[in-house]
């Protein structure tokens, strides 16, 4: 995908590091060497994390941030092959729980990404420390993601994590446009794992907004009442324009 020098400029440097790079396929996992371990791999990751981050503060022109994003913002579909390696050379290994979460984690798709599904799914389903993991699976664009959560919700027996792959597998359906199954999948959060803590309140209420979305907020629904001030400070409500043909426009700055 290609970034214009001026969109690339206007995208914060968080962005660059906090939202996994999306590829369209990824390097299959190679062969683990001898001595490597997840330490390395994710020390590795992480220095050439800070040396984009620091190169990239210090660029004066967009030609330099676009020469630095096309040649130093870390591959972590690559650095996900080589912890999907490190896991399955030493599958019972504590560590290796952590390489197979991280390479799920830091990747939306590809082979790695499957490899280090597969293992989560198969190996580690039942460990307590996958929570980030299971999280990020929400936005996973790989078929199989929504069969590790499954797997998950049925045999892990931390209730937290259990509630946290519920809402993720709901989230993963609707984002797979499959919202009435994503509906009954929230429903049985709310039943089952409401009091567990999720974002700035409890898993029940966030799935209460997530049906909230499927069932009030679809094409073809009727929208909501809005009201507030118009830019020239006059009050407005979205019912007085009923029978227009009206365009809303939701933006944010952070």
């Amino acid at each position: 995908m290609r970034t214009s020098r001026s969109a690339l400029a206007a995208i914060p440097l968080a962005a660059f590091l906090l939202a996994p790079l999306m590829t369209a396929a990824a390097e299959p996992p190679q062969p683990v060497a001898a001595a490597e371990t997840y330490g390395q791999v994710l020390s590795e990751y992480q220095n050439a994390e800070r040396d984009f981050s620091a190169a990239y503060q210090n660029a004066t022109t967009d030609a330099e941030r676009q020469k630095l994003f096309n040649e130093k913002y870390p591959d972590r579909d690559k650095y996900a092959a080589r912890m999907v390696a490190v896991a399955s050379a030493r599958p019972d290994d504590s560590a290796s729980v952590d390489a197979a979460a991280w390479a799920v984690s830091y990747t939306f798709n590809g082979a790695a990404h499957d490899a280090a599904l597969k293992l989560l799914s198969e190996r580690y389903a039942a460990n307590g420390k996958i929570t980030e993991a299971v999280q990020r699976l929400a936005y996973s664009q790989s078929p199989a993601a929504a069969d590790a959560l499954r797997k998950i919700v049925e045999t892990n027996p931390n209730p937290t994590i259990k509630g946290y792959a519920a809402f993720a597998l709901g989230q993963n359906l609707v984002n797979h446009d499959k919202s009435a199954e994503a509906q009954k999948v929230f429903e049985d959060v709310v039943a089952k794992y409401g009091d567990v803590k999720g974002g700035r309140g409890t898993l029940a209420e966030a799935a209460k907004g997530q049906l909230h979305e499927i069932r009030d907020l679809a094409v073809g629904k009727v929208a909501p009442e809005i009201e507030g001030q118009d830019v020239e400070g006059h009050p407005l409500k979205l019912s007085d324009y009923r029978g227009k043909v009206v365009v809303l426009d939701f933006w944010g700055d952070w």
